[in-house]
């Protein structure tokens, strides 16, 4: 079982970081980094790779083959969301949009209350256009969307807690950059992988 996993694993590592490769250069024009793709797309499949491989414990617990699949479908999305936001301090619509479309499968297939799925989407998308606006682009666009497909997935109950987790990791990470690292208040800063990481910890350990 393992080997065959770890089969997957890379599989699904190379053709992710493959797909990010593609999506930085059919969209070099709004990345913040462009100097520094190469070196970036060196060896994402290795840790992507890697990052799959921490969740074999938890996928080996799930309950049923939908289930299995769900999981696995979210953290893929999730890890290539923060790989994209960490790199290069974008969040893609096209891969934002497929997320989407299988969170609606998910509702679907498993029989879930599309309704609490839909309030949770809309007001996710909502509060972040609102930060947006107070924040004068200190939230982007892909941060909102992002929000939206995470309602779709989680629902409002659990979508509460990605945002109260988000954000906790969020302005920690934000201090210690600022105390830190060399950064000013002024500069740009990567807060979807925060909310992906809460994402991901909620769907398995909760």
């Amino acid at each position: 079982m393992i080997p065959a996993y770890l089969v997957l694993a890379g599989l699904l590592a190379c053709m992710g970081a493959a797909w990010v490769e593609v999506l930085y250069r059919q969209n070099a024009d709004i990345l913040s980094f462009p100097k520094e793709v190469e070196a970036q797309n060196r060896y994402r499949w290795l840790r992507l790779m890697a990052a799959l491989a921490i969740f074999f414990p938890f996928w080996e617990m799930a309950s049923s083959l939908p289930l299995l699949l769900s999981d696995m479908a979210l953290v893929c999305f999730l890890l290539l969301v923060i790989c994209t936001d960490f790199e290069q301090q974008v969040i893609f619509d096209r891969m934002l949009a497929p997320f989407g479309f299988l969170a609606f499968a998910r509702i679907f297939l498993l029989r879930l209350p599309p309704s609490d799925y839909l309030v949770a989407a809309a007001a996710g998308g909502a509060f972040f256009f609102f930060l947006a606006w107070v924040s004068k682009g200190g939230i982007g666009g892909g941060d909102i969307k992002l929000m939206f497909v995470l309602g779709l997935w989680f629902g409002t109950i659990h979508l509460f807690r990605i945002l109260c987790a988000g954000m906790i990791l969020g302005g920690l990470a934000a201090a210690c950059l600022l105390l830190f690292g060399g950064k000013g208040r002024k500069d740009r800063f990567a807060y979807g992988p925060y909310f992906a990481i809460a994402a991901m910890a909620d769907a398995l350990l909760l």
